[in-house]
């Protein structure tokens, strides 16, 4: 029974990768450092097309200018030739950090360009084991 139903899995997403919705269809990645953001766009096998970084980007090399939220203009601005190479018109959006105004400013500016949103992904890492306790103090 188990694996008639992998079957069932298996043939329904051999089938949709083929269908014509999937056809100009891609995964953006937002991820951040310490100093710098990363947009990393790949295709529906996660397979890495490009990874670009604000600090790539950046006019200057400052870290409060990398971090700034309006710095993902300057990434999209990158990566719209890779859209167009790619004819990529609908993304799903993996967000690896917390959501703020970089989230705001980056989905102001795919629909701006005419591009589609179709879903959004939380995979924001969290400890399982909690936070490091206090050292006992030594007297």
């Amino acid at each position: 029974m188990q694996n008639l139903v992998k079957d069932i899995l298996k043939y329904n997403m051999k089938k949709s990768f083929n269908n014509k919705i999937y056809k100009n269809l891609a995964i953006l990645m937002i991820n951040r450092s310490h100093s710098n953001i990363f947009i990393t766009l790949t295709d529906l096998k996660k397979k890495v097309i490009i990874c670009k970084s604000s600090g790539g980007c950046s006019v200057s090399n400052l870290k409060k200018h990398k971090k700034s939220p309006q710095i993902i203009e300057n990434i999209i601005e990158s990566l719209s030739f890779y859209f167009e190479l790619y004819k990529i018109k609908n993304f799903y959006i993996i967000l690896k950090v917390r959501f703020s105004s970089h989230i705001v400013i980056l989905v102001k500016e795919l629909t701006d360009r005419g591009y589609n949103i179709k879903r959004y992904f939380n995979q924001i890492k969290i400890a399982h084991n909690g936070t490091r306790g206090r050292k006992p103090r030594r007297i």
